[in-house]
């Protein structure tokens, strides 16, 4: 006996209103943080491993609502029965676990550096860790988490935004070694 609510189609969609909530909640924090604070010049987005971290861990995010797999759900009994196909985005399908850590860890990597832009985290006692270390290794952990996920979406059937966000993680991992290396 399993109750309607636990269906696929009804997990699905609470599943992706929850992604979508989260990513609303990030952006209006953002913005708060920015108004309240504003900007410090000198601070955060003066190297290209800020930049391509800030760029590609936003852009991931985008990225990780578009389609990671397409399954086909026919299977040769397109004669008998058309099904047509799935996709999954990047929390969703194989690999979903790795999936939602690297969209958690870029959400991180993204608060970070709005309060490394606005020069909050100058004022965070983080111990022996600088923020430049701090935001390295958050990079690290959402580029390794993410082609974790890039390769389970490859065994099975990807789909083009899986090749898009491997490009942004590609960036995201070069810059995250940069600044790994720059903060000694």
């Amino acid at each position: 006996l399993r109750p309607p609510f636990l269906g696929a189609r009804p997990a699905s969609l609470a599943h992706r209103a929850a992604g979508d909530a989260i990513v609303a909640i990030t952006v209006v924090v953002a913005v708060m943080c920015l108004s309240y604070y504003g900007f410090e010049e000198g601070s955060f987005l003066d190297t290209t491993a800020d930049k391509l971290l800030a760029g590609g861990s936003i852009l991931l995010l985008i990225d990780s609502f578009f389609p990671w797999q397409s399954v086909d759900l026919s299977s040769g009994l397109d004669e008998i029965l058309d099904l047509g196909s799935v996709n999954f985005n990047m929390w969703q399908g194989s690999g979903s676990f790795f999936g939602v850590l690297t969209g958690l860890w870029a959400i991180a990597l993204i608060v970070v550096g709005v309060l490394s832009m606005t020069g909050s985290m100058a004022n965070m006692n983080m111990g022996s860790m600088s923020a430049d270390k701090l935001t390295g290794f958050l990079g690290l952990g959402v580029a390794g988490f993410g082609l974790l996920k890039f390769i389970f979406a490859l065994t099975e059937s990807p789909g083009w935004g899986a090749f898009v966000g491997l490009v942004l993680l590609v960036a995201i991992g070069w810059g995250a070694w940069q600044k790994v290396e720059t903060s000694g």
